[in-house]
């Protein structure tokens, strides 16, 4: 749920949300974080009030990579994980905010272009992070569009 701070991030609350919608519909959610993104995993897992795997602070980079490889799709922020995920052919759902410097024109993950999510705000030109605390537009990406993007991705997996 987590990026390090390289980008905005989709809210934790949403993450939580999606993973308790995914486990209503019997879906196995794993959630990973480096050691710095602790508590942003244990709120992820609280507002989930359910059963989710915690990779958090447990896997090496090849460890993650496997694990990634066998994920039927990983929905991340823009990311390291995210981009690995692509290298190890798992569909992805990346969430990105519309701020220049961060947008998946230039950030989003190789050859996956229509499974970037971006808030439908108009590009912020002079967005910064003391500003993005007051706007929030990476809240304008519902838990549900998320929900139906993964549906998606798990159907292309199917009829492959």
């Amino acid at each position: 749920p987590g990026s390090g701070g390289s980008a905005v991030d989709w809210p934790a609350a949403s993450f939580g949300q999606l993973a308790k919608a995914l486990r209503d519909r019997n879906l196995a959610v794993a959630v990973t974080g480096v050691t710095s993104e602790r508590e942003l995993v244990n709120y992820v897992v609280r507002t989930a009030q359910t059963e989710l795997l915690r990779l958090d602070n447990e896997l090496n980079l090849l460890e993650l990579a496997a694990v990634l490889e066998q994920a039927s799709v990983v929905v991340a922020n823009s990311t390291g994980p995210l981009h690995l995920a692509v290298a190890m052919g798992t569909e992805v759902v990346g969430l990105y905010c519309p701020v220049p410097p961060c947008h998946p024109e230039r950030w989003g993950p190789y050859g996956r272009r229509n499974s970037v999510l971006v808030p439908q705000q108009v590009s912020c030109k002079t967005c910064n992070s003391k500003m993005c605390a007051k706007t929030h537009c990476m809240e304008q990406i519902s838990v549900e569009v998320v929900f139906e993007k993964i549906v998606s991705s798990l159907k292309k997996n199917i009829t492959h």
